[in-house]
C-alpha cells in the first residue's frame, strides 16, 4: 500500500503545541503608496469637497466655520402672478454652492455688518417678488453671538431681468454712496449659478444677486387724492401731511444724487417698481428708503430735473404740495445758496413757460423763497 509523500517542513508553518498555523497574509503590492502632499489635487479638493456640498440643505462647511443653512417655507412658496424661470429648489442649490466657495460674497456682506467672526447660522424666507428680483430676508448669526437681518436680491433670470436688476442696483450704488441716510445699503453683489437642465450640457445659468442691509419700510403706491399707500396685509393710506413729507425726503434723494458737472445721477423713483420703501413709526415722522432704479437719463440742468419732479412716476407726482417743503428738500440736499440759484432758475422759466409748471400760483408761491 503506497503511503501519499509528507509535506516538507520548510512548507508547512511552525504548529509547535498543536496550535494551528496562522493564514498566510496577503502579499502587498510592490508599488509605493502616494504622498499626499498640499499641493495635491487629492488632497486639496476632492476630500474637503464630500462634506463641503451635502444633499442635505443644512450645515454647509466654508472657510469661515460650520453654517446652519435654513429655508423654512422656501420649497412650498406658491407661484406668484409673474412668470417664473427656475424652481426654489435649484435657487437653494445655487445659494448653497455658492456659500461652499471660497470667494464667497454672500458671506462677505454678512460680516461686513456684524464683524469678522465666523457666521454660524443662515435663515432665508421669501418675501415678495417684483418686476426684476425674487427678494429674501436673511436671519444670520455669528459665533459671538451677534445677529442682524439683511435682504437678498436674486434676478428672475439670466437673460432680461439680470439687465434690469443690474441697473437697478447700479441706481442703489450711486445712492447708497451720495445719500446713505435715505437708501438702503448695498453690503455686495455678485453671481448664483443654477444647476443646469437636465439633459442638456450647457455651463450653469448665472443669475445676478446682491445682499443689502435689511429695511424696515415696505413698497408703496399712490391713490387718486395723491396720497401714499403702503402695502401690507392691511394697507396704510398715509396723511395728506405725511405724503408730502415723503415727497420732500424724495426731492433731497434726488437732488443730492445729481452731479451738475457730469448732469448725471439717478431718476425720480418709480412706486410701481418698487423703488421706494416708506416706514411709518409709531411715534416718529415717517422714513423713506430707496431701494434701487434707473439711473438718470438725457443729461438735464438742474432746471429740467426739476422739472421732472412733476412728471406722473408710476401713478403720482413728487412735487411736494407744499412749496415749503420743495424748498427744504433742496436746501438738505445742496445747500441754502445752491438751492436758490436753482429753483430761482426755475421760476423764472417756469414763468416764461419754457419747462413744465405746476401752476401760477404754484410758482408764485415759491418765488417767496427764492427773491431776495
Amino acid at each position: 500500500m503506497k503511503h501519499r509523500p509528507k509535506k516538507s517542513a520548510a512548507r508547512r508553518p511552525d504548529t509547535a503545541k498543536g496550535r494551528p498555523a496562522p493564514k498566510p497574509a496577503k502579499k502587498k503590492s510592490n508599488r509605493p503608496a502616494p504622498k499626499a502632499s498640499a499641493a495635491s489635487p487629492t488632497a486639496a479638493v476632492k476630500k474637503p469637497q464630500a462634506h463641503l456640498i451635502p444633499r442635505k440643505h443644512k450645515n454647509m462647511v466654508n472657510l469661515v466655520g460650520v453654517v446652519d443653512v435654513q429655508w423654512p417655507g422656501v420649497r412650498a412658496t406658491p407661484d406668484g402672478t409673474l412668470k417664473r424661470f427656475y424652481r426654489m429648489d435649484s435657487l437653494i442649490t445655487g445659494v448653497e454652492g455658492l456659500l461652499a466657495r471660497k470667494d464667497c460674497w454672500l458671506l462677505t456682506g454678512v460680516q461686513d455688518k456684524l464683524g469678522p467672526e465666523d457666521v454660524t447660522k443662515l435663515s432665508f424666507q421669501f418675501l415678495r417678488e417684483d418686476k426684476h428680483s425674487l427678494i429674501f430676508q436673511i436671519n444670520a448669526a455669528n459665533i459671538v453671538g451677534r445677529k442682524g437681518r439683511f435682504s437678498l436680491l436674486v434676478s428672475r433670470n439670466h437673460e432680461e431681468h439680470m439687465r434690469g436688476l443690474e441697473r437697478r442696483l447700479q441706481g442703489l450704488e450711486l445712492a447708497a454712496s451720495k445719500a446713505p441716510g435715505l437708501a438702503v445699503q448695498l453690503l455686495g453683489m455678485g453671481p448664483i449659478f443654477l444647476p443646469d437642465r437636465p439633459g442638456r450640457r450647457k455651463e450653469q445659468r448665472p443669475l445676478l444677486a446682491a445682499i443689502t442691509g435689511m429695511p424696515s419700510g415696505v413698497p408703496c403706491n399712490w391713490n387718486r387724492n395723491g396720497q401714499i399707500v403702503l402695502d401690507g396685509a392691511t394697507p396704510t393710506t398715509l396723511t395728506l401731511a405725511d405724503s408730502d413729507l415723503v415727497r420732500r425726503q424724495v426731492v433731497e434723494l434726488v437732488l443730492r444724487c445729481y452731479e451738475p458737472v457730469q448732469r448725471d445721477g439717478i431718476a425720480p423713483p418709480t412706486l410701481r417698481t418698487g423703488d421706494l420703501l416708506v416706514y411709518k413709526p409709531a411715534r416718529a415722522p415717517v422714513k423713506v428708503a430707496y431701494a434701487g432704479g434707473d439711473l438718470l437719463g438725457g443729461r438735464p440742468n438742474p432746471v429740467r430735473l426739476i422739472a421732472r419732479l412733476f412728471e406722473d412716476r408710476g401713478g403720482g407726482k413728487w412735487l411736494p404740495q407744499d412749496p415749503d417743503n420743495l424748498f427744504r428738500g433742496a436746501v438738505a440736499a445742496v445747500g441754502r445758496e445752491r438751492a436758490r440759484a436753482w429753483l430761482g432758475d426755475y421760476v423764472r422759466q417756469a414763468t416764461g413757460r419754457s419747462v413744465t409748471s405746476p401752476g401760477e400760483e404754484y410758482v408764485d408761491a415759491l418765488r417767496e423763497y427764492v427773491v431776495e
